[in-house]
């Protein structure tokens, strides 16, 4: 599949977005016709993990959570070393995500609608977890195996009106979003126990120290590789 944009590289190291980018992966690696983009905020709405624009078939917002949920008492729960964790319906939040999206996308469309239909990916999760049969308004996926495939066809079958998007569609699309981004967050990296913070106060931002020597004068910093 084709990507619309990269996964960033200081991301790529962070503990929390690793089922994000096993999920990214899994449609750069796909077969499947189309194009992908990760980690789009459609005007007035909320981030949507990816965006997956299958050609001929349909489009999908994803909503990729890492770790072990479970339904007790119909509330969904973050399982945790210390036991479950009540957290907020993942299922919701990205259909309430994935409405602001075919709004958006919408105002911009000519000549018909363009559906977005929502999911929840959950890659730690075993494939087959009774979870999947909850997801009344967003697609629920356990696992990594067949992802792509499993979503895609997924979604053909809960589409209601049917129009499917062209490459002309994805692309313009996507540029769309794209073009609407916030500022991308600038990367702090590993350093020295308060070296970063130190750095970030002055102004300085950096992805990795290795190697370097810092001199700090005043509110000025100059980095010399050694």
């Amino acid at each position: 599949m084709e990507m619309g944009n990269i996964f960033p590289a200081h991301r790529r190291n962070d503990r929390k977005r690793q089922a994000e980018l096993q999920a990214y992966q899994a449609y750069a690696d796909s077969p499947a016709d189309g194009l992908a983009l990760y980690s789009a905020v459609p005007p007035g709405g909320s981030e949507i993990d990816i965006i997956a624009w299958h050609v001929g078939h349909v489009r999908i917002a994803i909503d990729v959570k890492g770790g072990p949920y479970e339904l007790i008492g119909g509330v969904w729960q973050r399982v945790q070393d210390d036991g479950p964790e009540a957290v907020t319906c993942q299922a919701s939040k990205i259909f309430d995500a994935g409405m602001k999206l075919h709004r958006f996308l919408k105002r911009h469309q000519v000549e018909h609608s363009p559906f977005v239909v929502t999911a929840l990916a959950l890659p730690d999760m075993p494939p087959g977890h009774a979870i999947e049969q909850t997801g009344s308004k967003a697609i629920i996926i356990c696992g990594m195996e067949d992802m792509v495939e499993r979503l895609r066809n997924e979604a053909v079958e809960r589409e209601v009106i049917h129009f499917p998007p062209t490459w002309e569609d994805a692309r313009r699309e996507s540029q769309l979003l794209l073009a609407g981004q916030p500022e991308p967050e600038r990367p702090t990296a590993s350093a020295p126990d308060g070296i970063a913070d130190l750095l970030r106060e002055r102004g300085v931002y950096i992805e990795r120290v290795e190697n370097l020597h810092l001199h700090l004068d005043g509110n000025a910093a100059t980095a010399t590789a050694v």
